[in-house]
Protein backbone atom coordinates (compact mmCIF):
# COMPACT_ATOMS: atom_id res chain seq x y z
CA UNK A 1 0.00 0.00 0.00
CA UNK A 2 1.38 3.59 -0.92
CA UNK A 3 1.69 5.81 1.31
CA UNK A 4 -1.29 8.13 -0.49
CA UNK A 5 -3.45 4.68 0.37
CA UNK A 6 -2.43 4.95 4.11
CA UNK A 7 -2.71 8.47 4.33
CA UNK A 8 -6.46 7.91 3.04
CA UNK A 9 -7.35 5.59 5.35
CA UNK A 10 -6.19 7.68 8.23
CA UNK A 11 -8.41 10.53 7.01
CA UNK A 12 -11.41 8.21 6.72
CA UNK A 13 -10.82 6.08 9.34
CA UNK A 14 -9.33 8.09 11.92
CA UNK A 15 -12.30 9.36 14.10
CA UNK A 16 -13.78 6.30 14.22
CA UNK A 17 -10.59 4.45 15.47
CA UNK A 18 -10.87 7.21 17.98
CA UNK A 19 -14.20 6.30 18.92
CA UNK A 20 -13.27 2.93 19.61
CA UNK A 21 -9.94 3.83 21.20
CA UNK A 22 -11.81 5.77 23.86
CA UNK A 23 -15.02 3.43 24.37
CA UNK A 24 -12.32 0.66 24.75
CA UNK A 25 -11.28 2.71 27.51
CA UNK A 26 -14.48 3.48 28.85
CA UNK A 27 -15.99 -0.17 28.30
CA UNK A 28 -12.72 -1.28 31.07
CA UNK A 29 -13.22 1.11 33.61
CA UNK A 30 -16.64 0.16 33.61
CA UNK A 31 -15.96 -3.47 34.06
CA UNK A 32 -13.22 -2.53 37.08
CA UNK A 33 -15.75 -0.98 39.06
CA UNK A 34 -18.83 -3.48 37.85
CA UNK A 35 -16.51 -5.78 40.62
CA UNK A 36 -16.92 -3.90 43.60
CA UNK A 37 -20.28 -3.09 43.05
CA UNK A 38 -21.54 -6.63 42.11
CA UNK A 39 -21.21 -7.60 45.62
CA UNK A 40 -23.42 -5.00 47.01
CA UNK A 41 -25.90 -7.19 47.86
CA UNK A 42 -23.72 -9.58 49.79
CA UNK A 43 -23.83 -9.40 53.41
CA UNK A 44 -20.04 -9.93 54.58
CA UNK A 45 -18.74 -6.97 51.85
CA UNK A 46 -18.93 -3.36 53.12
CA UNK A 47 -19.30 -0.88 50.89
CA UNK A 48 -20.49 2.87 50.18
CA UNK A 49 -21.57 2.63 46.95
CA UNK A 50 -25.14 1.29 48.55
CA UNK A 51 -25.19 3.34 51.80
CA UNK A 52 -24.70 6.55 48.90
CA UNK A 53 -27.44 5.32 47.05
CA UNK A 54 -29.67 5.57 50.21
CA UNK A 55 -28.32 8.86 51.33
CA UNK A 56 -31.15 10.42 49.30
CA UNK A 57 -33.97 8.94 51.71
CA UNK A 58 -32.10 10.88 55.04
CA UNK A 59 -31.51 14.14 53.03
CA UNK A 60 -34.97 14.63 52.10
CA UNK A 61 -36.71 13.20 55.73
CA UNK A 62 -34.63 15.77 57.81
CA UNK A 63 -34.78 18.33 54.66
CA UNK A 64 -31.57 19.00 54.52
CA UNK A 65 -30.09 20.51 51.34
CA UNK A 66 -28.34 18.18 48.34
CA UNK A 67 -24.89 18.83 48.74
CA UNK A 68 -23.36 16.50 46.08
CA UNK A 69 -23.55 16.06 42.42
CA UNK A 70 -24.35 12.47 42.81
CA UNK A 71 -27.84 13.28 45.00
CA UNK A 72 -28.72 15.51 42.52
CA UNK A 73 -28.51 13.68 39.39
CA UNK A 74 -30.28 10.57 41.66
CA UNK A 75 -32.80 13.23 42.17
CA UNK A 76 -33.91 13.91 38.81
CA UNK A 77 -33.64 10.05 38.48
CA UNK A 78 -36.18 8.79 40.94
CA UNK A 79 -38.51 12.06 41.47
CA UNK A 80 -39.81 11.29 44.92
CA UNK A 81 -39.82 7.79 44.94
CA UNK A 82 -37.96 7.13 47.48
CA UNK A 83 -38.35 3.52 47.89
CA UNK A 84 -34.63 1.13 48.58
CA UNK A 85 -35.05 -0.67 45.32
CA UNK A 86 -35.10 2.73 43.12
CA UNK A 87 -32.86 3.99 45.17
CA UNK A 88 -30.42 1.27 44.40
CA UNK A 89 -31.06 0.73 40.80
CA UNK A 90 -30.64 4.67 40.30
CA UNK A 91 -27.20 4.52 42.21
CA UNK A 92 -26.00 1.86 40.16
CA UNK A 93 -26.86 3.30 37.05
CA UNK A 94 -25.36 6.30 37.83
CA UNK A 95 -22.39 4.63 39.12
CA UNK A 96 -21.62 2.61 35.61
CA UNK A 97 -22.10 5.76 33.65
CA UNK A 98 -19.42 7.67 35.80
CA UNK A 99 -17.51 4.52 35.43
CA UNK A 100 -17.82 4.95 31.99
CA UNK A 101 -17.48 8.39 31.79
CA UNK A 102 -14.20 8.13 33.85
CA UNK A 103 -12.22 6.00 31.16
CA UNK A 104 -13.26 7.65 28.05
CA UNK A 105 -12.19 11.03 30.07
CA UNK A 106 -8.86 9.47 30.77
CA UNK A 107 -7.99 7.48 27.42
CA UNK A 108 -9.52 10.74 25.67
CA UNK A 109 -7.54 13.39 27.27
CA UNK A 110 -4.16 11.45 26.69
CA UNK A 111 -5.65 11.15 22.62
CA UNK A 112 -5.98 15.13 22.93
CA UNK A 113 -1.63 15.39 24.02
CA UNK A 114 -0.29 13.66 21.47
CA UNK A 115 -0.31 9.94 22.34
CA UNK A 116 -1.16 7.02 19.54
CA UNK A 117 -4.05 4.85 19.69
CA UNK A 118 -2.17 2.18 21.73
CA UNK A 119 -0.52 4.48 24.54
CA UNK A 120 -3.75 6.22 25.20
CA UNK A 121 -5.29 3.13 26.05
CA UNK A 122 -3.09 1.31 27.86
CA UNK A 123 -2.08 4.70 29.35
CA UNK A 124 -6.03 4.78 30.20
CA UNK A 125 -6.14 1.90 31.55
CA UNK A 126 -2.88 2.44 33.98
CA UNK A 127 -4.15 5.98 35.08
CA UNK A 128 -7.96 4.26 35.53
CA UNK A 129 -6.92 1.35 37.62
CA UNK A 130 -3.49 2.74 39.82
CA UNK A 131 -3.83 2.96 43.34
CA UNK A 132 -0.48 2.90 44.91
CA UNK A 133 3.31 1.39 44.88
CA UNK A 134 2.97 -2.21 46.53
CA UNK A 135 5.73 -3.01 48.61
CA UNK A 136 5.19 -6.60 49.87
CA UNK A 137 8.12 -6.65 52.14
CA UNK A 138 6.59 -3.90 54.52
CA UNK A 139 3.86 -5.04 56.81
CA UNK A 140 0.97 -2.83 56.84
CA UNK A 141 -1.22 -2.10 59.89
CA UNK A 142 -4.23 0.05 60.23
CA UNK A 143 -4.98 1.58 63.52
CA UNK A 144 -8.96 2.22 62.47
CA UNK A 145 -9.15 -1.81 62.19
CA UNK A 146 -6.70 -2.76 65.05
CA UNK A 147 -5.41 -5.16 62.49
CA UNK A 148 -2.92 -5.72 59.78
CA UNK A 149 -4.72 -4.29 56.26
CA UNK A 150 -4.03 -4.75 52.48
CA UNK A 151 -4.63 -1.45 52.35
CA UNK A 152 -1.85 0.36 50.04
CA UNK A 153 -2.28 4.17 50.28
CA UNK A 154 -3.76 6.38 52.27
CA UNK A 155 -4.13 8.82 49.22
CA UNK A 156 -4.38 6.16 46.42
CA UNK A 157 -4.99 7.79 43.05
CA UNK A 158 -8.10 5.57 42.63
CA UNK A 159 -10.96 4.30 44.87
CA UNK A 160 -13.37 1.73 43.95
CA UNK A 161 -15.87 1.79 47.16
CA UNK A 162 -17.20 5.80 46.96
CA UNK A 163 -19.58 6.83 44.51
CA UNK A 164 -18.99 10.63 45.33
CA UNK A 165 -15.46 10.19 44.91
CA UNK A 166 -16.10 8.61 41.38
CA UNK A 167 -18.08 12.03 40.86
CA UNK A 168 -15.01 14.08 41.84
CA UNK A 169 -12.17 12.26 40.18
CA UNK A 170 -14.54 12.62 36.63
CA UNK A 171 -14.43 16.33 37.40
CA UNK A 172 -11.00 16.83 38.27
CA UNK A 173 -9.40 14.89 35.44
CA UNK A 174 -9.75 17.78 32.51
CA UNK A 175 -9.24 20.43 34.81
CA UNK A 176 -5.75 19.21 36.09
CA UNK A 177 -5.23 18.93 32.08
CA UNK A 178 -6.68 21.99 31.32
CA UNK A 179 -4.35 23.74 34.19
CA UNK A 180 -1.46 22.25 32.60
CA UNK A 181 -2.21 23.74 29.33
CA UNK A 182 -2.50 27.05 31.19
CA UNK A 183 1.26 26.33 32.64
CA UNK A 184 2.27 26.03 29.43
CA UNK A 185 0.70 28.84 27.10
CA UNK A 186 -1.13 31.35 29.43
CA UNK A 187 -3.60 32.69 26.38
CA UNK A 188 -7.11 34.34 27.30
CA UNK A 189 -8.72 30.96 26.05
CA UNK A 190 -6.67 28.44 27.84
CA UNK A 191 -7.37 30.59 31.39
CA UNK A 192 -11.40 30.63 30.41
CA UNK A 193 -11.41 26.91 29.47
CA UNK A 194 -9.04 25.94 32.74
CA UNK A 195 -11.44 28.29 35.00
CA UNK A 196 -14.89 26.31 33.63
CA UNK A 197 -13.08 22.60 34.28
CA UNK A 198 -11.84 23.80 37.70
CA UNK A 199 -15.50 25.34 38.02
CA UNK A 200 -16.84 21.81 37.34
CA UNK A 201 -14.64 20.32 39.53
CA UNK A 202 -15.47 22.56 42.40
CA UNK A 203 -19.32 21.38 41.79
CA UNK A 204 -17.99 17.90 41.78
CA UNK A 205 -16.29 17.99 45.12
CA UNK A 206 -16.00 21.99 46.96
CA UNK A 207 -13.26 20.56 49.36
CA UNK A 208 -10.62 20.39 45.79
CA UNK A 209 -11.69 24.22 45.29
CA UNK A 210 -8.90 26.12 47.65
CA UNK A 211 -6.35 23.47 46.54
CA UNK A 212 -6.64 25.01 43.23
CA UNK A 213 -7.04 28.35 43.68
CA UNK A 214 -3.67 27.99 45.45
CA UNK A 215 -2.81 25.91 41.69
CA UNK A 216 -3.62 28.85 39.86
CA UNK A 217 -1.89 31.39 42.15
CA UNK A 218 1.03 29.56 42.37
CA UNK A 219 1.40 29.56 38.74
CA UNK A 220 0.73 32.86 38.28
CA UNK A 221 3.76 33.59 40.73
CA UNK A 222 5.61 31.92 38.97
CA UNK A 223 5.29 34.13 35.85
CA UNK A 224 5.41 37.29 37.96
CA UNK A 225 8.87 35.71 39.15
CA UNK A 226 9.78 35.17 35.42
CA UNK A 227 9.31 38.66 34.34
CA UNK A 228 10.05 40.54 37.59
CA UNK A 229 6.81 42.21 37.73
CA UNK A 230 2.83 41.46 37.99
CA UNK A 231 0.63 43.18 35.90
CA UNK A 232 -3.16 44.16 36.17
CA UNK A 233 -4.56 41.10 34.17
CA UNK A 234 -2.85 38.86 36.40
CA UNK A 235 -4.61 40.44 39.32
CA UNK A 236 -7.61 40.50 37.55
CA UNK A 237 -7.20 36.66 36.87
CA UNK A 238 -6.39 35.79 40.30
CA UNK A 239 -9.60 38.13 41.66
CA UNK A 240 -12.20 36.27 38.86
CA UNK A 241 -10.49 32.43 39.78
CA UNK A 242 -11.13 33.12 43.65
CA UNK A 243 -14.83 34.50 43.56
CA UNK A 244 -15.73 31.66 40.77
CA UNK A 245 -14.30 28.86 42.86
CA UNK A 246 -14.37 29.64 46.59
CA UNK A 247 -18.48 31.38 45.92
CA UNK A 248 -19.89 27.61 45.09
CA UNK A 249 -17.27 25.81 47.36
CA UNK A 250 -18.41 27.76 50.49
CA UNK A 251 -21.70 27.46 49.59
CA UNK A 252 -21.56 24.02 48.91
CA UNK A 253 -19.49 23.27 52.49
CA UNK A 254 -22.04 24.92 54.42
CA UNK A 255 -24.76 23.05 53.51
CA UNK A 256 -22.29 20.32 53.84
CA UNK A 257 -21.25 20.75 56.91
CA UNK A 258 -24.40 22.38 58.84
CA UNK A 259 -26.99 19.53 57.01
CA UNK A 260 -29.86 22.05 58.64
CA UNK A 261 -28.54 20.92 62.15
CA UNK A 262 -28.38 17.14 60.81
CA UNK A 263 -25.31 15.97 60.10
CA UNK A 264 -23.55 18.66 63.02
CA UNK A 265 -20.32 18.41 60.70
CA UNK A 266 -17.88 21.36 61.50
CA UNK A 267 -13.79 21.54 60.53
CA UNK A 268 -11.52 21.41 63.23
CA UNK A 269 -7.44 21.82 63.06
CA UNK A 270 -6.07 18.44 64.09
CA UNK A 271 -2.93 17.61 62.55
CA UNK A 272 -2.50 14.49 60.98
CA UNK A 273 -5.38 12.66 63.18
CA UNK A 274 -7.11 11.37 59.73
CA UNK A 275 -3.84 10.37 58.28
CA UNK A 276 -2.72 8.14 62.17
CA UNK A 277 -6.42 7.06 61.84
CA UNK A 278 -5.68 5.01 58.22
CA UNK A 279 -1.92 3.69 59.15
CA UNK A 280 0.82 5.17 61.18
CA UNK A 281 3.66 4.72 58.54
CA UNK A 282 2.83 8.45 57.08
CA UNK A 283 6.30 8.56 54.58
CA UNK A 284 5.44 4.89 53.73
CA UNK A 285 2.03 5.95 52.62
CA UNK A 286 3.21 8.93 51.11
CA UNK A 287 5.63 7.54 49.09
CA UNK A 288 3.68 4.66 48.12
CA UNK A 289 0.50 7.00 47.05
CA UNK A 290 2.45 9.24 44.91
CA UNK A 291 5.31 6.90 43.24
CA UNK A 292 4.56 7.67 39.70
CA UNK A 293 4.15 11.50 40.13
CA UNK A 294 7.34 11.83 42.30
CA UNK A 295 9.29 9.76 39.79
CA UNK A 296 8.24 11.90 36.42
CA UNK A 297 9.07 15.01 38.65
CA UNK A 298 12.87 13.67 39.46
CA UNK A 299 13.39 12.50 35.77
CA UNK A 300 12.11 15.79 34.57
CA UNK A 301 13.98 18.00 37.46
CA UNK A 302 17.38 15.74 36.51
CA UNK A 303 16.42 16.50 32.72
CA UNK A 304 16.10 19.95 32.86
CA UNK A 305 19.66 20.63 34.50
CA UNK A 306 21.68 18.43 31.79
CA UNK A 307 22.69 20.23 28.00
CA UNK A 308 21.01 18.09 26.12
CA UNK A 309 18.80 19.15 23.06
CA UNK A 310 15.60 18.23 24.99
CA UNK A 311 16.86 20.83 28.07
CA UNK A 312 14.20 23.17 26.88
CA UNK A 313 11.35 21.16 26.76
CA UNK A 314 11.63 19.25 29.84
CA UNK A 315 11.77 22.72 31.34
CA UNK A 316 8.52 24.03 29.57
CA UNK A 317 7.47 20.84 30.72
CA UNK A 318 7.75 21.49 34.11
CA UNK A 319 6.36 24.90 33.88
CA UNK A 320 3.32 22.70 32.83
CA UNK A 321 3.06 20.86 35.87
CA UNK A 322 3.64 23.32 38.43
CA UNK A 323 -0.32 23.98 38.91
CA UNK A 324 -0.89 20.41 39.62
CA UNK A 325 2.07 20.48 41.76
CA UNK A 326 1.04 23.45 43.86
CA UNK A 327 -2.36 22.18 43.53
CA UNK A 328 -2.00 19.06 44.85
CA UNK A 329 0.93 19.86 47.91
CA UNK A 330 -2.32 22.63 48.88
CA UNK A 331 -4.85 19.61 49.19
CA UNK A 332 -2.43 17.31 51.09
CA UNK A 333 -1.53 20.15 53.41
CA UNK A 334 -5.46 20.44 54.25
CA UNK A 335 -5.52 16.70 54.76
CA UNK A 336 -2.72 17.16 56.83
CA UNK A 337 -3.68 20.09 58.72
CA UNK A 338 -7.47 19.41 59.34
CA UNK A 339 -10.17 17.17 59.53
CA UNK A 340 -13.45 16.67 60.30
CA UNK A 341 -15.50 16.08 63.47
CA UNK A 342 -19.48 15.12 63.60
CA UNK A 343 -21.10 15.05 67.22
CA UNK A 344 -17.45 15.07 69.05
CA UNK A 345 -15.77 12.21 66.97
CA UNK A 346 -13.57 12.45 63.91
CA UNK A 347 -14.98 11.78 60.48
CA UNK A 348 -12.28 9.58 58.47
CA UNK A 349 -13.97 9.95 55.28
CA UNK A 350 -14.36 13.81 55.25
CA UNK A 351 -13.32 16.26 52.33
CA UNK A 352 -10.08 17.02 53.21
CA UNK A 353 -8.95 13.55 52.46
CA UNK A 354 -11.02 12.95 49.33
CA UNK A 355 -9.52 16.56 48.01
CA UNK A 356 -6.43 15.12 48.17
CA UNK A 357 -6.87 11.38 46.32
CA UNK A 358 -8.96 13.54 43.78
CA UNK A 359 -5.55 16.05 43.16
CA UNK A 360 -3.13 13.07 43.46
CA UNK A 361 -5.46 11.26 39.98
CA UNK A 362 -5.07 15.23 38.75
CA UNK A 363 -1.32 14.73 38.87
CA UNK A 364 -0.73 11.03 37.80
CA UNK A 365 -2.78 12.35 34.80
CA UNK A 366 -0.51 15.48 33.91
CA UNK A 367 2.52 13.48 34.96
CA UNK A 368 1.96 10.79 32.12
CA UNK A 369 1.17 13.61 29.55
CA UNK A 370 4.41 15.25 30.70
CA UNK A 371 6.75 11.80 30.33
CA UNK A 372 6.80 12.16 26.27
CA UNK A 373 8.94 14.90 26.67
CA UNK A 374 11.39 12.30 28.78
CA UNK A 375 14.06 10.12 26.48
CA UNK A 376 12.89 6.65 25.94
CA UNK A 377 15.02 4.90 28.84
CA UNK A 378 13.02 7.25 31.37
CA UNK A 379 9.54 6.95 29.88
CA UNK A 380 9.99 2.77 30.80
CA UNK A 381 11.28 3.38 34.40
CA UNK A 382 8.22 6.08 35.04
CA UNK A 383 5.15 3.59 33.13
CA UNK A 384 6.72 0.50 34.81
CA UNK A 385 6.94 2.56 38.62
CA UNK A 386 2.77 3.43 37.13
CA UNK A 387 2.40 -0.19 36.08
CA UNK A 388 3.11 -1.31 39.71
CA UNK A 389 0.43 1.36 40.90
CA UNK A 390 -1.88 -0.34 38.57
CA UNK A 391 -0.97 -4.20 39.93
CA UNK A 392 -1.68 -2.58 43.67
CA UNK A 393 -5.18 -1.23 41.99
CA UNK A 394 -5.82 -5.04 40.69
CA UNK A 395 -4.68 -6.22 44.29
CA UNK A 396 -6.99 -3.60 45.80
CA UNK A 397 -10.19 -4.35 44.29
CA UNK A 398 -9.74 -8.27 44.31
CA UNK A 399 -8.90 -8.16 47.68
CA UNK A 400 -11.98 -6.30 48.18
CA UNK A 401 -13.99 -9.03 46.34
CA UNK A 402 -12.37 -11.95 48.13
CA UNK A 403 -12.27 -10.61 51.95
CA UNK A 404 -15.33 -8.04 51.92
CA UNK A 405 -13.17 -5.11 53.40
CA UNK A 406 -11.18 -2.25 51.73
CA UNK A 407 -8.60 -2.22 54.30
Amino acid sequence: MTARGIECIRQDYGGLANMLVISLGGLYSLVLFALPASKLFTNTHSSELLSHSHLLKDLEANQAPIYSLWYLLQKLIVGRDFRDGVLTASGLLLLGGFALLKGVILTGLLRSSGYGFIKSLFGGILLGTAVALPLPFIERYSPLMASKTQYLGTIPANTFMSATQLIANVGVLPAFYALQLWGIRKSQSNFVIMLLTCLIATVAKPGIAPALLIGIAGCIAISCCSSRKITTKQLWQLVIAAVLLLTPSTVISHFYMSGNGWLSIEAVIAPLATWQAFSTQIVVDFLTSFAFPLTVLALLFISSKTSESRLKPAKTTLSGLAPSIFTTVAALLMFICFAEKSNGSFVHNGNFIWAAISANAGWHLTSLIALKSLRPRSQALATAILCLEAIGGLKYVTGYVNTGSFL
